[in-house]
């Protein structure tokens, strides 16, 4: 079992009330929605990853677990409830791999289609604001726009790429979950980061997502 830490500051205020079926939870929960950032070049039909549970630790409160332990289309509408309070971490436990499939946008004669079974590791992402959530609807997103695509798969027409553990590229493009994943506020509660909602960055990030400190130059 891979458990992925997630670090979560978050400062905002929308609601929500879809929850994940046979969720459980406590107080008046927001939400939290696992989906799966976009690549380049490429139409997804496929993104799953089996979800055991996610873990709330809060700064000034007990703890709070949701137990999922179901497949989560990553494509799909799919919710757990999130408590309010002062968040410090939250853990989740997944089972690997993250499975993801589809096809090149273009091509002919017939598309290059694609295939990933990722064993992604532990992440950890960084607080960018305050520490407190009440009552949010929230996304996390796994990798960063673009982080698989075309281009880098060599997707020609005519031909299947598997990356599977051993494949040259895997553990290039389980890094890039581990690194580029983050935490948006979901504003509108609609269950899909938004350019306003995007444009407003991330509460909590990866190491991608971290602007360089000018002290380092």
């Amino acid at each position: 079992m891979n458990r992925a830490v997630l670090l979560l500051w978050v400062a905002a205020s929308c609601t929500s009330d879809v929850q994940f079926p046979g969720a459980t939870g406590v107080g008046n929960p927001g939400s939290l929605k696992q989906v799966l950032a976009p690549g380049s070049e490429v139409t997804v039909t496929q993104a799953e990853v089996y979800t055991e549970a996610i873990e709330v630790r809060r700064c000034t409160e007990d703890p709070f677990v949701v137990e999922i332990n179901a497949s989560v289309d990553l494509l799909g509408d799919t919710r757990s409830p999130a408590d309010g309070g002062l968040w410090c971490s939250v853990e989740v436990s997944w089972r690997p791999p993250l499975v993801v499939s589809g096809a090149a946008e273009n091509g002919e004669p017939g598309k290059g289609t694609l295939e990933l079974e990722l064993d992604i590791g532990q992440l950890s992402l960084v607080p960018t604001v305050q520490p407190f959530v009440d009552k949010t609807a929230l996304i996390i997103e796994l990798g960063s726009p673009g982080w698989f695509g075309k281009e880098s798969l060599g997707l020609e027409d005519g031909v299947h790429v598997l990356v599977e553990a051993g494949h040259p590229l895997h553990d290039a493009f389980a890094l890039e979950v581990e690194i580029g994943s983050a935490l948006y506020v979901d504003a509108d509660a609609d269950g899909v980061i938004s350019a306003a909602e995007r444009a407003a960055g991330p509460v909590a990030a990866g190491p991608l997502h971290t602007p360089d400190d000018p002290d380092d130059d």
